[in-house]
């Protein structure tokens, strides 16, 4: 048996094809019916007009007349014409009640179609309405359980709120998604103990004394109630995983765009790992607790992104490959004790200006290595304190900023300060003025410099070794000025490149090395200077360096070592002074030196050591002592006996 379903499915075809032949049919007949009918008219017509036409006869006989062929013909003309008009007049009518009746049927339609947009907008309205209200409604109830005394409660409360989020975010209803991640926030900067983050301690009172205000004891005492959340850190680290989930690449609904308020938060194991910030942020004087706080392959974009005074403690933190992208990134007054590990290698920072002004560094190891700083006006680690135990870490770290990159009164105490290989092209300044370096190792080998200015000015060197080992300074005036070396075992610029239009290292004081090192440094430029500078290392040894330029001055400098040597030295300049400079110590050598500047001056220099050589010199240019004779002048003092050879002027020999 067939059901009635099958049966209806079976005969629709048939039906339709029985509706097709019953058109054709009736279309057929009224064509008949209207030729038949045009028929008789013309019929009609033509039979009235050959009557006129005759005059007599038969209104309605028209065989009865007689008539000759033109007579026939214009009958028929005009009876052909009048049906035609007549036809033609019935086409028309029925055109305009056509048109007619299809604008009264379009502007019925429009009319409904008006109608109905009406409804469905109000229809809209109201579902929009009603949405809204439950999701108010919703919002109350997650906002409520957040403030619930059980954690389980309160975790519910979480999902439910980003629930919510998730589904204004889907009505692109930016206001309202801030909204939920506000009250998230919000509850992160609560107050929070993480001592007191997994007990069922709910309250705890403390009983103090009460004092006047001149200090002394008074009657009674004061209780302080703190007021405890019991077992908050589950429910705190959900908001961390849930809001970490929303920014990512790969999150279905992304919260990047808002804006996030941690101040003074508390948080513990932070992980936003490849999270990614666009809107505000800011962690100003939060809390960092737990084994690990990561931003490792963050992401921050905004026009300020702001980690002042926020505290990182636990084994390590980590901002490694981390990108931020902003007009201000600072970590003023930043303070990192994580145990082991302090991490921005390979970080960028992009923007205006960076700061890490007066930062404080505890770890065991800090490292920027590979770190980029590209600031249009400024990255500034002023008074920032790194004392890391192990290491601190610059090491191949670049700094594009167009006015300056700042370590001005910075402080280093780590076994190990690298900077190798680092590239400091600020365009205006690169300063480390009165910053201090203590610590086993200070190293700036291979260390670039393309500044106007790069300036030690008044710096600390404490280090057992301090290096600047083929460093590379291109500025237009570098300065040593009134800097301190303090290393136990050497100070070098060994290799190191002067290319400045001023090199200086006046009052520059070398102290209790066993080796300060400029040999093979080469300097190039207008001006070295040297002046008033004093060596008092055990050994200090030019051997083999280039002095090159307008002018090479070591005015009032004093050597006061075991061993002064600037044997195999060059000096290039036009003019070479060594006025009243002071050589003081068991021995000092210019053996093999190559004097050829167009005026080298020793004028009342003093040679105060048991021996003082310029044997062999390559060169010997104009190289005046207060001994040597100067035409139309007699000599004024006679050569010490220390000083040799004793023949002299020495003979130049080839080297």
């Amino acid at each position: 048996m067939t059901s009635p379903r099958a049966d209806g499915a079976a005969n629709k075809p048939i039906t339709l094809e029985t509706e097709k032949k019953a058109e054709r049919s009736s279309l057929l007949l009224w064509t008949v019916f209207g030729i038949v009918l045009t028929g008789a008219l013309s019929f009609e017509v033509m039979t009235v007009f050959v009557r006129l036409i005759h005059g007599e006869g038969s209104w309605w006989k028209i065989w009865d007349h007689d008539l000759n062929d033109g007579q026939w013909f214009e009958a028929a003309r005009v009876t052909v014409a009048l049906v035609a008009l007549t036809v033609a007049g019935g086409a028309a009518y029925l055109a305009y009640r056509r048109q007619r009746t299809a604008d009264q049927n379009q502007k019925t339609a429009a009319e409904t179609q008006r109608i109905t947009a009406q409804a469905y907008q109000l229809s809209t309205q109201q579902h929009d309405a009603t949405l809204r209200r439950e999701r108010r409604d919703r919002f109350t109830d997650a906002a409520t359980q957040l403030a619930h005394t059980s954690a389980a409660v309160r975790i519910a409360g979480i999902y439910a709120m980003a629930a919510l989020a998730d589904d204004w975010h889907s009505n692109s209803e930016a206001n309202e998604v801030q909204a939920c991640v506000d009250v998230l926030c919000g509850y992160l900067r609560l107050p929070y103990d993480p001592e007191h983050a997994v007990n069922h301690q709910t309250k705890r009172i403390i009983t103090r004394p009460r004092t006047h205000p001149d200090g002394t004891t008074a009657k009674g005492d004061i209780e302080e109630h703190f007021e405890y959340r019991q077992n908050d850190r589950e429910v705190r680290k959900t908001i961390l995983r849930v809001i970490s989930d929303h920014l990512q690449v790969t999150a279905d609904s992304a919260w990047s765009d808002r804006a996030f308020a941690f101040q003074g938060a508390v948080l513990e194991d932070v992980d936003f790992a490849t999270a990614i910030f666009r809107g505000p942020v800011s962690f100003d004087e939060a809390q960092f607790y737990g084994e690990r706080t990561s931003f490792d392959k963050a992401q921050f974009h905004s026009e300020r992104i702001s980690f002042n005074q926020a505290q990182f403690h636990g084994e390590r933190t980590s901002f490694d490959e981390a990108q931020f992208h902003s007009d201000l990134t600072s970590f003023d007054k930043a303070q990192f004790h994580s145990l082991e590990q302090t991490m921005f290698s390979k970080a960028q920072f992009h923007g205006e200006r960076t700061s890490f002004d007066e930062a404080q560094f505890h770890s065991d190891l800090t490292s920027f290595d590979k770190a980029q700083f590209v600031s249009l006006e400024q990255t500034s680690f002023d008074e920032a304190q790194f004392v890391s135990i192990e290491q601190t870490s610059f090491n191949e770290a670049q700094f594009l900023s167009i006015e300056q990159t700042s370590f001005d009164e910075a402080q280093f105490h780590s076994n190990l300060t690298s900077f190798d290989k680092a590239q400091f092209h600020s365009i205006e300044q690169t300063m480390f003025s009165k910053a201090q370096f203590h610590g086993k190792w200070t190293s700036f080998h291979e260390t670039q410099f393309h500044s106007n200015l790069t300036s030690f000015y008044e710096a600390q060197f404490h280090s057992e070794h301090a290096s600047f080992y083929k460093a590379q300074f291109h500025s237009k005036h570098v300065s040593f000025h009134m800097t301190q070396f303090h290393s136990n075992e050497q100070t070098s610029f060994y290799e190191t490149e002067f290319h400045c239009e001023l090199t200086s290292f006046d009052e520059a004081y070398f102290h209790r090395s066993e080796r300060t090192l400029f040999c093979m440094t080469q300097f190039h430029g207008e001006r070295t200077s040297f002046d008033m500078t004093q060596f008092h290392s055990e050994s200090t040894l030019f051997c083999e360096a280039q002095f090159h330029g307008e002018r090479t001055s070591f005015y009032m400098t004093q050597f006061h070592c075991d061993l002064t040597s600037f044997e195999m030295t060059q000096f290039h300049s036009n003019r070479t002074s060594f006025y009243k400079a002071q050589f003081h110590g068991e021995r000092t050598s210019f053996n093999k030196a190559q004097f050829h500047s167009d005026l080298t001056a020793f004028d009342e220099a003093q040679f105060d050591g048991e021996r003082t050589s310029f044997k062999n010199p390559g060169a010997w240019k104009q190289v005046y002592f207060d001994w040597s004779p100067r035409p139309p002048y007699a000599p004024t003092v006679k050569k010490p006996d220390s000083v040799f050879p004793v023949a002299w002027p020495p003979t130049v020999r080839d080297i």
